[in-house]
């Protein structure tokens, strides 16, 4: 089946009968929670109302590649972390904070419901950008985007100023990369 290697995140697809030896992600269905792993960049954290409350977390984040560190969940009440339900970049550890005003601090994915929402695709053409009121957030950029074929560059979510984009949520024609344009004068 369809598995991801942690080393270098490649995507495989294996047709033999082989048993995983901790260096692979499966890739499956989803149970009944869906989820959504946000990368772990400074200050990502999931959209207000789309956090999974405590009793939900572990579920969600076993989801999306969570794991309990020594059979524990984390809880706590962390500064330096996303509120909410999130797992620890380095290891998987699935951990919960209490703290709704913690800032993430890089180090953590947050694991967010999914957006239910349609997405188009607008053609690249000079000056084309979304209607107003018809734009993604920047935590809503990547579902929004690889939902459409966009994929991430080099593994990397890029965000930045750009003067000859247009704002907000797009894809680069030549590789579909994802990118978030902060420049509301963007083109």
């Amino acid at each position: 089946g369809c598995f991801v290697e942690a080393s270098d995140k490649a995507i495989h697809f294996g047709t033999g009968v082989g048993v995983n030896d901790g260096a692979f992600h499966p890739v499956c269905v989803a149970g009944a929670i869906q989820a959504t792993l946000l990368p772990n960049f400074k200050d990502t954290h999931c959209t207000i109302g789309f956090d999974f409350s405590l009793p939900e977390c572990i579920e969600a984040a076993t989801a999306v590649g969570g794991v309990l560190r020594k059979d524990k969940f984390i809880v706590g009440d962390w500064a330096n972390t996303p509120n909410a339900c999130f797992i620890e970049a380095r290891d998987n550890a699935i951990h919960y904070s209490h703290n709704q005003y913690g800032k993430n601090n890089g180090f953590f994915h947050s694991v967010c419901k999914p957006a239910e929402f349609e997405v188009t695709l607008i053609p690249a053409e000079r000056g084309a950008k979304c209607a107003i009121g018809h734009e993604f957030s920047e935590q809503e950029c990547i579902v929004a985007a690889k939902s459409v074929g966009g994929l991430l560059r080099g593994n990397a979510y890029l965000v930045g100023d750009f003067t000859n984009a247009p704002d907000g949520c797009f894809l680069e024609k030549r590789d579909k990369a994802i990118h978030y344009n902060r420049n509301i004068d963007g083109v």
